[in-house]
């Protein structure tokens, strides 16, 4: 297995034989990858630094669909409507 740094030289070799067009497109891939580790990472903070609970975090969507508000009540508003 290559060390780190050794990956690190063989990628800088192999990049600088594509075109530049290519080479734009490696370095597109590289940032979508680490927008995708951001993504994964990210943390929902208050202000203060405590962490949000997924409920906090999701408050501004919390009762925006119309509905019936309870659905494990309402087993017959579930029942598919017949098509008139």
């Amino acid at each position: 297995m290559k060390s780190a740094l050794n990956l690190e030289e063989t990628i800088a070799e192999k990049i600088q034989e594509l075109s530049g067009k290519r080479q734009q497109q490696v370095l597109d891939f590289v940032e979508f990858l680490l927008q995708q580790d951001a993504a994964a990472t990210k943390k929902f903070l208050h202000p203060d630094g405590r962490p949000m609970s997924a409920l906090e975090a999701a408050g501004d969507l919390v009762g925006s669909i119309e509905g019936p508000g309870d659905l494990s009540m309402k087993k017959q508003e579930l029942k598919r409507q017949p098509v008139q």
